[in-house]
Parts: C-alpha cells; structure tokens; sequence
C-alpha cells in the first residue's frame, strides 16, 4: 500500500500532562487521533467522522515508568494507519471517507502535536463505533504475532500481555539472554514469567526447535495463551494453569536427554525443592533466568542448577550475577590457598576460620612449603575428615613459589591468597565469593585489622576505618558494600590477602607472584591486578585479621628489603611493556615504600638501601622526565641521608641519554642476592 506520510517522534512522558497526535483533513475529520495520558498510564485512539468521536481503544501502557524517551512510528497509508510503540502495534483502518489517495488530502492534512494539562476536559465519545475492525499486533523481533480479533476490546489478559510488550524492545534482558548464549535447538523451556505470557510468546517465536511450556499462575485463562499461539502457528508453545500437581508432572515427565530452561520470577524461591530432587545429570543441563526476591548464595544456584549449569542470569535488585561455561572454563567456587612454611602454631586457626558453614563452594588448598616443624602433619590430622581441605607439599621455594602452586593446584573459577598465620571473620570468604558472582568484578576485597594476642584488646582498626568511614554504601546480601576506583587505593598497603580474584583475570593478565623474590612478593601483585582492572567492590564489615607477631617477615630489619627495590624495576618494565598512560600514583606508593624500609634496616644496610633507591629513583625520570620526580616525591622518603644520595646520582648518570631502556637496567645493588655476593667480596678482601 501506498504509504503517504511517516511519523518518527521520540515521546519522553510527563507525569502533569497529557500529549494528543492528530492527523487532520478538517475540523470534522479527523482519521487518527492519538492520545498519552502517563496519569492513567493509557494510549487511547480514536477518530472522529462527519462531526462524531468513535470509541476509543485504550492501550495499557506503562508511560510513567519509562525512563527513556518512547519510540513512537506512525505510517500512513491510503486506507490505514499502522503504530508502532517499541514492540507493539495497532492497524488502523482510516475511515472511507478518508481513503482518497495522496492527491485528495485538503491542505489542511497535516500533523499536529498538542501537550495540555493533564485535566482539561478531554472530547466525548458519544458514538459507541470503533474505528473500523482494529487489528493489533506484537513485534517480537522479526516475528509478527497477530492478537484475536477481539483483542481491541482489551481484555485483562490482553492488557497484561501488551504491557509486558511495552516494556520490551532493543533492551530486552531476556532477548539479551537469549541472543548471546549457546542453547541446543532441542531446548525444554518451563517459562513462569507472570507477563501475560509475552516472555513465552518471546521464546517460542524466536526458537522454533524448543518446547516451551508457560506455567500461568494469575486468574487467567490459559486457553487465551493456547489459541494465541494455534492462530500464529506457535505449535511450540503449551500454556498451562500452575498447580503443584501440575509442575511435579512436568518435571518428572521432563526428557532427561535434553537441556532445561527455567526462566521468570522468583524460579529458585518457587522451585528449589523440587529441583534437588531432578537427578545429578539432569540438574547439569539446566539453565536459568530468573528475578528474585534477595540474593541466593552462590552454592544455592550451583547446587540447584548443577555445577555444570551452563547458562544463568540471576538478577536480585540491583544485582545480577551472570555465569557461562565456555570451552575450557573451570566450575563455579572458591579456592583459598594458604602458604604455610613452619607455622604449626597457627595454622589451624587459619583453616578454621576459612572454612565456612554450609558452603562446600569455598575450599583451602594448603601448601606446605617444605616446612621442617610438622605443620603439614597437623593439617593433616585435623582436617582429615573434611573435604573441603587440600593439603599439598612441595620443596621450599619461598612464599611466592607456593602461592604459584597453591593457584596451579587450584580448578576453580575464583581463588585468594590467605597468609597461614592470619585468621578471617566468619563467612568472610562466602560473603566475598557472592559479591563477586553478582558483580562480576576481577576483584572483590573485605576490610582488615590488625590481631595482636598481647594487647588487652587483641583486635584493632587499621588505617581504613576511618579512611572510608563516610564512603555511600548500598545493601548487599544484609551487609554494607561500595566500589572503589583503584587509583583510590593502589598506593594503599599491599594486601593481596583481603582479595578474591577472577582466575581467568589473572591468567589473561599474566599476573603471578615472583618467584625469584622471597619477601614482600604480594607488593607486586598487588600493583598489578589493581592496574588491570578500573575499579574493585568493596564489604568492610567483613574483617580479615591480620596478625602481629615477632617472626613476621615484614618486621625484619635484614637484606630482605632489597627484594623491594627489585620488584620496583619489575614494576617500571611493565608500565614501559603495557603502555601505562599515568606513572605518578606509582610513583608514590614506591616512594612510601621506600620510606618505609629506610625506617626499618639495620643500621649497615641503610646506606646501601638508600644508593640503589636513589639510583631507581634516577632511572624512572630517565623514562618519564624531570617532573615524575619531584622534590615533593623526594622529600616523602624522610631519612636525612636521601636527598645527598638521590643528588649524587643524578649527576653521575645526566650525562646519559634518557629514554624507555632505563626500565630494563638495574643499579649495582638491586638484589640481595647481588648484596650478599658484594658483601662476601668485600669481607674477603
């Protein structure tokens, strides 16, 4: 048909007033007259012939909820009108009177738009005629479902259905689910969306080869869904009332030989029950799209769906977890791998305090690194029965190396990284392990504090109570959380311990512990996964204890601090390596480092320290200019001897060229290794 006229108006609803569309040939014909009333959330059309208003068809539609401006298309034609909002639709016929062809518009045929407020008196409709024989229509992406004939007279059913429609279109999550995920043609689809059926219709349509069954719950007629689907060739689609009787003879009647689809509201909180008792092989086929009422914990969705669940979106609020298997991708849980070297006094707090009641999601991976004082023997003994511990033995390698094996041991898809003299609050690891599932992060941190049995109050705050003490929080599983941007926290104390990892994050970031450093390794990584990742969720209510004692590495005052200065060259190699467009926040966490370590050597160690930082120090303004070091950054290292030590050394090296090389060349005294062969030499002489 020929088409006259083409209307594209973007319509953004106002809760005080009320928007007429009119197409006018004169004052007493009007072949459409189309009205919003976001007040009463209605789109009401009618016309008006020889003087008289027709009846108006009233649309459902959510006008005060959308956020967004409404598509609205309106094509004319020589007899019709066809109107399109977002997905839905209503054929029009103009009435004969109006159907004179292109030419025979007055010129007056014209658009016009009208806002008012929302009481002034509408028109009457003192005629009780319809415009003539409306037909309306779904657009389900391609696939045109007709209503009944009668659907204009806007039954409940049919209004609940088009409203489901409205609020569907380019950003459909279910239309999202379904177009980026892999399903076999094959599918069974149990749909408990209470939409009127639309999500069903949706699914059936748009997979031809799956059987859909839409289980209706409302006091509605199932057999409206049914002649739905036989009038548009749908013979996928079977709608059923909801009993309890009803659903335990579908499942049970279910095709074990094919995968399972369950998607609506509340699937897990209506269906959990019966689906624990689906065999272990069925319950790994099955999927999952669901809106429910609070979060489930992760081993609730995986223990229901199957750990081999394939697809799962699970929204609850503002939070959604989404989960898919690809080739080679490693099953849902958590592993917690604890480097344990000559720490039997502790370590079985540690693994206590690890494990979490009734989560067999969360497990530990203890490693023991060649411990000489029988520590692997009491992890042995007292966790024999549970086997959510894992003890492994290796050679001794240092901290790094066994966190390495911890990682290489691990098959799950989320790890952490727990020193086995610390402890952690109870469900720290639980808590963490869902907050990553719902946000997807690469990294998801708790708060800590600090453990020291020989005060009187053995648990105290450290720095970050009061740093985030007015940070907006938001309601996560009954606790607090909040995002951090990483730049907000990467000059912050190195705790890699407080963390859960994405694996597939690390692994595709190539970020490891370095095993060729055997003291503040965690340094490193942690400047390396807050640098691959913009920002980290955040729970403070969940503590990990980090205990104080004599034997810590970190209070030792011997060559081990050197290992740090190491690391600081690794650290400017990959920002040369990876192009990192911004230095400075680097730049200040190493010179507090720096700083750090000064205040802590032993007395004949310090001016060596002091050449070779000095001498790092040179070299990052050799990659990144003059101003990267600034006297500001110098005077942050606060022994008196360092500002002598950096000057000396800018003088001996300006006569060389500078540029990106100088990250990949090391000072004299850069290793304890090197500092200990010059000691040697220098003993011997």
């Amino acid at each position: 048909m020929t088409l006259i006229e083409k209307y594209s108006i973007s319509y953004y609803p106002r809760a005080s007033k009320t928007v007429h569309f009119e197409l006018v040939i004169d004052d007493e014909n009007i072949p459409l007259h189309l009205s919003l009333r976001p007040k009463e959330n209605v789109i009401a059309i009618n016309n008006r012939v020889a003087g008289e208003w027709s009846r108006e068809i009233r649309l459902a539609y959510p006008l005060q909820e959308v956020l967004a401006p409404i598509p609205l298309m309106i094509d004319v034609r020589a007899d019709h009108a066809i109107i399109r909002i977002n997905c839905m639709g209503l054929i029009l016929p103009l009435h004969k009177d109006h159907a004179r062809g292109p030419r025979a518009w007055s010129p007056r045929s014209h658009m016009a738009w009208s806002t008012v407020p929302s009481d002034t008196p509408l028109h009457s409709a003192k005629s009780e005629a319809e415009p003539e024989k409306a037909k309306a229509f779904i657009d389900l992406h391609g696939r045109t479902i007709w209503l009944p004939t009668d659907a204009v007279a806007m039954s409940k059913q049919t209004q609940t259905l088009l409203q489901a429609a409205s609020r569907s279109g380019p950003n459909c999550a279910l239309l999202h689910f379904l177009g980026s995920r892999s399903f076999p043609g094959d599918l069974q689809v149990l749909d408990l969306h209470r939409d009127g059926g639309f999500s069903a219709l949706l699914h059936a349509a748009l997979n031809p080869r799956a059987r859909v069954v839409h289980l209706e719950e409302e006091a509605q007629d199932p057999d409206f869904l049914n002649e739905l689907a036989a009038q548009n060739g749908l013979d996928n689609l079977v709608t059923l009332s909801f009993s309890p009787e009803a659903l335990e003879t579908w499942l049970k009647a279910l095709d074990g030989a094919s995968d399972l689809l369950l998607q609506g509201e509340e699937v897990l909180a209506r269906l959990g029950t019966r689906l624990s008792a689906l065999p272990a092989a069925q319950r790994a086929r099955v999927h999952l799209y669901s809106d429910e009422p609070e979060v489930v914990p992760g081993n609730t969705v995986f223990d229901l769906c199957g750990s081999g669940a394939t697809n799962i979106r699970l929204r609850a609020g503002k939070w959604e977890m989404q989960h898919c298997v690809t080739p080679g991708a490693r099953p849902p849980g958590l592993d917690v791998v604890v480097a344990a070297y000559n720490v039997k006094d502790y370590v079985v707090d540690c693994v206590s305090s690890l494990l979490c009641a009734g989560r067999d999601d969360i497990h530990v991976i203890v490693v023991n690194d060649g411990s000489t004082d029988g520590t692997d023997r009491i992890v042995t003994e007292t966790f024999a029965d549970d086997p959510r511990v894992t003890l492994s033995s290796k050679p001794n390698g240092g901290c790094a190396s066994a966190r390495n094996y911890g990682r290489l041991l691990s098959e799950r898809a989320h790890v952490t990284f727990v020193d086995a003299d610390d402890l952690v609050s109870p469900g720290f690891f639980a808590d963490l392990y869902d907050l990553a599932l719902y946000t997807g992060a690469e990294v998801v941190q708790g708060s800590f504090d600090f453990y020291d049995v020989t005060r009187p109050e053995p648990f105290y705050p450290s720095y970050e109570d009061a740093l985030f003490a007015a940070r907006p929080r938001t309601g996560f599983a009954g606790k607090d959380v909040f995002e951090l941007a990483t730049a907000e926290i990467i000059k912050g104390q190195p705790t890699i311990w407080r963390k859960v990892y994405r694996r597939d994050f690390l692994d595709a970031r190539k970020i490891w512990f370095p095993e060729n450093v055997r003291a503040y390794d965690d340094y490193i990584f942690h400047i390396l996964s807050l640098t691959a990742t913009p920002s980290i969720w955040m729970m403070p209510e969940q503590k990990y204890h980090y205990r104080q004692h004599p034997a810590q590495d970190i209070k030792a005052g011997d060559e081990r601090h050197f290992y740090m200065l190491h690391m600081f060259q690794t650290l400017l190699a990959r920002s040369v390596d990876e192009g990192w467009h911004n230095f400075l926040p680097y730049a200040e966490s190493i010179m507090d480092s720096i700083n750090w370590s000064a205040g802590k050597l032993r007395p004949d160690l310090v001016d060596s320290f002091l050449t070779s930082a000095a001498r790092f120090c040179v070299s990052v303004q050799k990659v990144y200019g003059p101003d990267m070091m600034s006297p500001r950054l110098i005077a942050v290292v606060r022994h008196p001897d360092f500002p002598f030590h950096f000057r000396r050394e800018s003088e001996a090296l300006k006569h060389l060229m500078s540029g990106p090389h100088w990250a990949y060349f090391s000072g004299p005294i850069g290793h304890p290794d090197s500092l200990r062969m010059r000691q040697t030499l220098l003993q011997s002489q």
